[in-house]
Order: structure tokens, then C-alpha cells, then sequence
């Protein structure tokens, strides 16, 4: 699930929270060192992988990713850590 990915970079992250840009090189690193140990990531067709975070970060809303504004790029970070 791509929002077990997400979650888990937001959820380990320090500071201020992640660009979209850098959200998805740490997701797409996560899905090789899953893939590495023998785990299994879904696959998404032909789906680019910003499209795929995009979606996940949908379904996760509002209450769970928020979201930095007024920056070069979106700034993405977890709403409540202890959650």
C-alpha cells in the first residue's frame, strides 16, 4: 500500500516535513529496500510514481498529512506523530 510507505517516511521523518520532490525519492527508496529483504511492494501498472503518492496522500486526508503552503513545492508532513 503506498500509504504504509507514506506513513512510515512522514511518521520517521525529523524537522518540518518533506517536499514532494524528496517524499518521493524516500518512497521509491523504501519500496527498493522492501523489495531487497524479499517483501513484497503492490505494483501499479504503468501509474508514475507521483501519481501513485498523490492518491495516497488522498486517502490518508487532511487529518492525518498536512500540508505546508506558500513554498516552491508542497511540504508534507504528519499531523500528529503519536497517533
Amino acid at each position: 500500500m503506498p500509504t504504509a510507505l507514506i506513513g512510515t517516511i512522514l511518521l520517521t521523518l525529523r524537522g518540518r516535513g518533506v517536499g514532494k520532490t524528496e517524499l518521493e525519492r524516500r518512497v521509491q527508496w523504501l519500496t527498493d529496500r522492501v523489495r531487497a529483504k524479499g517483501g513484497r511492494v503492490a505494483h501499479f501498472g504503468n501509474a508514475p510514481l507521483s501519481e501513485i503518492i498523490e492518491r495516497g496522500l488522498e486517502v490518508l486526508g487532511k487529518d492525518l498529512v498536512g500540508v505546508v503552503g506558500g513554498l516552491p513545492e508542497p511540504t508534507y508532513f504528519a499531523v500528529d506523530r503519536f497517533q
